[in-house]
C-alpha cells in the first residue's frame, strides 16, 4: 500500500514538474505554499524565494479588486476569506470556468495567462487554500491583436477604395455585409438585416433581372461572376456599382458559399474611369483550445490522457490505450518523433516540437508539443496544444498582407519623411523598385507642379499627430506623373512613440484627366468658354466684395479668315496654337486665359486696372507682331480692353471690351483700344 501510495505522489510530483501549465497553490488567505517549474521558468522566481508570500508578489490587480471579488467567488462557487482579495476578468479567448490573469514576472514584465481557480479541503470539508492552473496566452494574445489591426486596416482601405465585401451562405440564406457596402448603399446598418431579398431591393428595377441572371448562371457554371448595375437611391439618385462574385462547393458539386466585392463607380461611370481594385474583407476568429496532457512509456505506448487530449483526438480511452504516440502520428513524423522521443531520455525535458496527428476522422491536426522525462524515467510526460487553427490564422495574415501588398498604394516613412516601407502596387506606379525606395524621403516622387504650400500644410498637420487627405500630383521614375488622393496619418510603436507616418492612396490619374479635358480647349490647350465663364464670374465677385481692380482684355487676330481660305484650316489651327504659346509665355500667374471662341481670346487680369491692362495688351501686341509664324510669316492681332466699374455684370464687361476692340479694328488693327 505504501508503495503505491509513493508511487501515485511520484507520478503527481512529476506531472505537477513537468506540465506545460503553470501551478500554484496557496493557503486561504493567499500565502504562496507551492510553485511548479513552469512557473519558475516563465516568472523568473525560484519556488523558494515565492512559497510563504502573499500572492500580490506575483498577481496584478488593478484598482477595481474589492467591486469584483464577491463576484469571483459566486462564479467560482468557492469561499474567499478576509484579506484574500481577488479580481478577475472573463477572457473573450477563455473556456467556461476559465479566466484572463495577469503575472508579474521578477523582472517586471506582465504576462497574460487564463487562470483556473479550485478550493482545497482537507478531510473534514474544511477549506484550507486554493489551487491555480495557469497558461501563458502571450503569443494568442497578440496574433489576436494583430488580426484585430489588419481587420482594420481592410475597413480603412475598403473605405478609402469604395469597396465593400459580402458573403452569402446558401445553405443557411444569411448574407454578410463589410460595413462599405452599408456605406454605399446607403442603408443603415442598425435598421436593416441584411439578406439577399433586401439587396435586390437596392437595385435599381431595370437591372434586377440580370443581376439575378448573372448570380444564377455563375452558381450554375460554377464560374466568377462580374456585373456593373446601378443602384436606385430612396431619394431617386441613381448610383453605379461593379459587383465580382465567386461560389465555392461540396466535392457533391452543391453551392455552399458565395463572397465577393462591390465597388461604388459612380464618379467612374460620370467621369469614364475605372478604377482597378480588388479588395476581399478576410475576416478569422481565433480560438484556443485547452493543451493535451498524455503519458507514454519508452515505447511510445499510452499508459494515460487526460480529457482534453481525448477530445482532441477523437478517440475514447480504451481505443487509445491501443496505440502509440508516435504511430499516432502521419508517417513523414513518426521516424523523427521516435528521435526526439530517445532524445528526451538525454535531455530530460524538450518542447516545441511541431508534429502531425491523424485524429479519429481521419482529419490531421498540427501539434505543438513539449515532453518531459518521469522520476522514474521510464515513462515520459507529453503536453500538446493544437494549433492547427492559429497556423490557419497566420496563413489568413500573411494572404491579407500580401492583398494589401499587392493592391494598395501604400507607404510608410519615419518621422522625417523617409520611406521604410513601400508596397508592390507602390512600386508600380512610381516605377520605383523597392530598393530604390527604402531610405529614400518621399520627395523622390514629388512633381514640380505641386505648390509648396500644399506640402508645408501637409506636414503641419500631420505632425500636430493629426491625419491629412488631399490630392497630391507625384512624378514617375520615367518622368511621367500621376494623381493620387492621399490619406496620410501618424503611426505609433506600442509605448505610444510616434515613429512615422503611413500613406494609402488611390490612383485617380484618369479621373484628374477627364476633369482637365472638360475644362480645356482642345485645340489650345488654353481653358475653354465654360471654365472661362467660372473664373470670369468668380472674379467679378471678388472684385465688388473687396472693391479690388479688374480688367479683361479681348484679343482677336487680323485677317485669320484669309489665313483659312489661303493656307487651308490646318495652318489657321497652327496660327491659333502660336498664339496660345504667345499668351501664355507672356501672361502672369494670376491670369486666366482662354479661348472665347474662332480666333477670339480672353484673358481676366485680377487686381489691374485699366492702364495696367493697357500695359499687357501692348506687351502681347508686340509678342505677336515680332513672332514669325511657320508658312504664313507675320501675323498681328488687335486687342479691346474694359475695367470693371460697379454697375457692371459679366455681360456689359466683356460687351465694353467688344466695343472698344471693334474700334481697334476700324482704327487700323494691330493696336489696343480701351
Amino acid at each position: 500500500m505504501l508503495k503505491k501510495l509513493q508511487d501515485t505522489s511520484s507520478l503527481l510530483l512529476a506531472i505537477f514538474n513537468n506540465i506545460n501549465y503553470l501551478v500554484i497553490t496557496t493557503s486561504k488567505d493567499g500565502i504562496i505554499t507551492s510553485f511548479n517549474r513552469k512557473a519558475e521558468q516563465m516568472l523568473g522566481y525560484e519556488a523558494s524565494e515565492l512559497i510563504g508570500k502573499h500572492t500580490p508578489a506575483i498577481f496584478h490587480y488593478p484598482p477595481e479588486i474589492l467591486d469584483r471579488a464577491t463576484q469571483f467567488s459566486n462564479e467560482l462557487n468557492i469561499a474567499l476569506e478576509p484579506g484574500f482579495e481577488v479580481f478577475v476578468i472573463k477572457s473573450k479567448l477563455g473556456f467556461p470556468n476559465e479566466y484572463e490573469w495577469t503575472y508579474i514576472a521578477k523582472n517586471g514584465a506582465h504576462i497574460p495567462v487564463l487562470l483556473s481557480v479550485t478550493s482545497l479541503h482537507d478531510n473534514d470539508g474544511l477549506l484550507i487554500g486554493y489551487v491555480g492552473i495557469s497558461r501563458d496566452i502571450t503569443a494568442e494574445k497578440e496574433t489576436y491583436e494583430q488580426f484585430i489591426h489588419s481587420k482594420q486596416l481592410l475597413n480603412e482601405a475598403q473605405n478609402l477604395a469604395k469597396v465593400g465585401s459580402w458573403s452569402l451562405d446558401l445553405t443557411q440564406n444569411y448574407l454578410e455585409w463589410s460595413d462599405e457596402i452599408y456605406r454605399i448603399f446607403e442603408i443603415d446598418p442598425i435598421k436593416f438585416n441584411p439578406s439577399y431579398e433586401g439587396f435586390l431591393n437596392a437595385i435599381h428595377p431595370e437591372d434586377v433581372e440580370i443581376v439575378q441572371e448573372a448570380f444564377s448562371q455563375s452558381v450554375q457554371n460554377q464560374t466568377p461572376y462580374s456585373i456593373t448595375h446601378r443602384l436606385l437611391m430612396s431619394d431617386g439618385r441613381v448610383k453605379y456599382v461593379v459587383e465580382n462574385g465567386i461560389t465555392t462547393y461540396s466535392d457533391e458539386g452543391t453551392s455552399l458559399f458565395s463572397h465577393g466585392t462591390v465597388q461604388d463607380i459612380t464618379e467612374i461611370k460620370v467621369l469614364q474611369e475605372e478604377l482597378n481594385l480588388h479588395n476581399q474583407e478576410l475576416e478569422a476568429i481565433l480560438e484556443t483550445t485547452r493543451d493535451g496532457i498524455a503519458i507514454v512509456d519508452m515505447d511510445s505506448n499510452f499508459l494515460y490522457v487526460n480529457n482534453a487530449y481525448l477530445k482532441m483526438s477523437g478517440f475514447t480511452k480504451e481505443e487509445l490505450m491501443g496505440k502509440t504516440f508516435v504511430g499516432f502520428s502521419v508517417p513523414e513524423d513518426s521516424a523523427r518523433l521516435a528521435l526526439r522521443l530517445k532524445e528526451v531520455v538525454d535531455k530530460g525535458f524538450i518542447q516545441n516540437i511541431e508534429k502531425t496527428c491523424i485524429v479519429a476522422n481521419g482529419k490531421r491536426v498540427k501539434l505543438n508539443i513539449s515532453m518531459a522525462l518521469m522520476p522514474d524515467k521510464q515513462r515520459i510526460l507529453i503536453s500538446t496544444k493544437d494549433i492547427a487553427e492559429a497556423k490557419a490564422l497566420e496563413k489568413k495574415l500573411h494572404d491579407y498582407i500580401a492583398l494589401v501588398d499587392e493592391h494598395i498604394i501604400t507607404s510608410s516613412t519615419d518621422v522625417k519623411g523617409n520611406i521604410v516601407y513601400a508596397s508592390k502596387a507602390f512600386c508600380r506606379i512610381s516605377q520605383y523598385s523597392e530598393e530604390e525606395l527604402i531610405g529614400k524621403n518621399h520627395r523622390i516622387i514629388r512633381h514640380p507642379d505641386m505648390p509648396a504650400s500644399l506640402y508645408d500644410e501637409l506636414w503641419k498637420t500631420i505632425t500636430m499627430d493629426k491625419s491629412w487627405a488631399g490630392e497630391i500630383k507625384n512624378i514617375a521614375k520615367d518622368g511621367s506623373f500621376y494623381w493620387v488622393y492621399a490619406a496620410i496619418a501618424p503611426t505609433w510603436d506600442e509605448d505610444g512613440k510616434k515613429v512615422g507616418y503611413t500613406a494609402i492612396r488611390q490612383d485617380i490619374t484618369d479621373k484628374k484627366r477627364i476633369e482637365e479635358l472638360s475644362i480645356t480647349d482642345r485645340l489650345t490647350g488654353l481653358y475653354n468658354r465654360l471654365k472661362l465663364d467660372e473664373v470670369f464670374m468668380y472674379e467679378l465677385v471678388q472684385s465688388k466684395r473687396f472693391h479690388a481692380p479688374l480688367s479683361i482684355i479681348l484679343l482677336d487676330i487680323d485677317h485669320f479668315k484669309h489665313v483659312n481660305d489661303t493656307y487651308g484650316h490646318q495652318v489657321g489651327d497652327q496660327v491659333l496654337q502660336h498664339i496660345a504659346n504667345i499668351l501664355r509665355s507672356i501672361g502672369r500667374k494670376a491670369d486666366t486665359i482662354g479661348r472665347w471662341g474662332g480666333e477670339e481670346f480672353l484673358i481676366v487680369l485680377p487686381q489691374t486696372d485699366r492702364d495696367g491692362a493697357i500695359k499687357m495688351g501692348e506687351k502681347i501686341r508686340l509678342g505677336v507682331e515680332d513672332y514669325s509664324f511657320p508658312v504664313i510669316g507675320k501675323k498681328t492681332a488687335s486687342f479691346g480692353i474694359a475695367e470693371f466699374q460697379e454697375e457692371d455684370n459679366q455681360s456689359t464687361l466683356v460687351e465694353r471690351a467688344d466695343r472698344a476692340l471693334y474700334r481697334a479694328k476700324n482704327e487700323g488693327r494691330n493696336r489696343v483700344a480701351g
